[in-house]
């Protein structure tokens, strides 16, 4: 696999080539992932008809989806209703064998109407890390979670000493549970006046009061231990577990994974991911023939094969597809488990999860800037 220093160099031989091209041949993709460089430079070495040229750009904004700018997206947030409306029908692609494959709550967030606008490629999932086995079944339940973290706790002198959790901790635990409970974003912001948001909140400042014993303790344990990892506070004893994402876990080296057991978080309602990674055609692409074929690459098994087998040269740089499980369960019992083998117990199978929520474009920044602050 190249190097994150590596992919510039490698986006710049992309954009070299794109010079010597005509704009029938070259295929114009961008992403908010960097590894996609990676996927790009596979299909220039798989065929010569096309070049396809990457552009990548870290945060959100609504300009890839922008008619005639790009050929490909690939970026989490495509499936928001306005991106959707800017993004080309793939209903051709529907009997395609991964579209068929993709787990049916994650297909519909793709969807508007009857058609489909967006493919999820990939999920990023919430891992609980603890140094004990919390559960007996294939997930954890937050119900697990809290019984086992609250039976943690110490107090000495109006203050916690040891304590099992804290949702403060965590920003992938925090997103997971609203995410769980706010069917769509838009509906939230124009219609309830962030009702739910403040219900949701409500109940997780309750949690820690009960469980925690006060906000305040809480951040003054937070403040005179938490300045190092969580996994190292579970390893000395400190906390009992903590939430991260499963790319943050598949990235830890062996010598803290070995000391530490994972779990995915699954609400009652069933499995809730922190973000859908998805690829869409914008509308009027300059290049409608070279980007259907493209997408058509993109979702053949043999694609993530070869990127499957690209990454295992490097596992530190990022984790499976595009940094999360893929949509397809298809790709999730083979692919995947060959090349991550531990992920076995863990691959999520269809009616497991949760109805997804509705992401409008800019609430990721909104979420981020302004309201995750008032929760954490």
């Amino acid at each position: 696999m190249i190097p994150r220093t590596g992919i510039i160099l490698l986006l710049s031989l992309l954009l070299l080539l794109s010079g010597c091209t005509r704009t029938e041949d070259t295929i114009k993709v961008y992403s908010d992932r960097p590894e996609v460089a990676e996927l790009v430079n596979l299909f220039n070495q798989s065929q010569d008809l096309y070049t396809a040229v990457f552009t990548y750009t870290s945060g959100t904004s609504e300009e890839p989806v922008n008619p005639g700018l790009h050929d490909i997206v690939i970026a989490g947030g495509l499936h928001s209703s306005r991106n959707k409306e800017r993004l080309s029908d793939l209903n051709s692609l529907r009997n395609s064998s991964f579209v068929k494959s993709v787990y049916p709550e994650l297909l519909k967030t793709g969807i508007t109407g009857t058609s489909l606008r967006a493919i999820p490629l990939s999920a990023s999932l919430p891992v609980i890390i603890s140094g004990e086995k919390i559960s007996r079944g294939k997930y954890i339940s937050w119900s697990e979670l809290s019984d086992f973290a609250s039976g943690f706790n110490i107090v000495q002198e109006d203050s916690l000493r040891n304590t099992g959790f804290s949702p403060l901790w965590s920003e992938v635990f925090v997103t997971s549970w609203y995410n769980n409970s706010i069917s769509s974003y838009s509906t939230e912001v124009r219609e309830n006046s962030f009702r739910d948001f403040d219900r949701l909140s409500a109940e997780l400042k309750q949690w820690i009061i009960e469980n925690n014993g006060s906000m305040e303790m809480c951040r003054a344990f937070s403040d005179k231990y938490r300045y190092i990892p969580d996994y190292r506070l579970i390893i000395n004893g400190r906390i009992a577990c903590t939430v991260l994402s499963l790319e943050e876990w598949a990235l830890l080296p062996d010598t803290i994974t070995r000391e530490l057991t994972p779990g995915i978080l699954k609400f009652e309602e069933g499995l809730q991911s922190t973000e859908i990674l998805s690829a869409g055609i914008p509308a009027e692409p300059a290049n409608p023939e070279g980007a259907l074929i493209f997408m058509n690459w993109l979702l053949e098994e043999s694609t993530w094969e070869d990127y499957l087998t690209l990454l295992a040269r490097s596992r530190d740089e990022s984790f499976a597809f595009l940094g999360g499980i893929s949509a397809s369960e298809k790709l999730n019992t083979g692919l995947l488990l060959r090349y991550y083998p531990w992920m076995e117990p863990y691959a999520p199978r269809a009616g497991e999860w949760s109805i997804q929520p509705e992401v409008e474009t800019q609430w990721p920044l909104v979420w981020d800037k302004l309201l995750l602050p008032l929760v954490m």
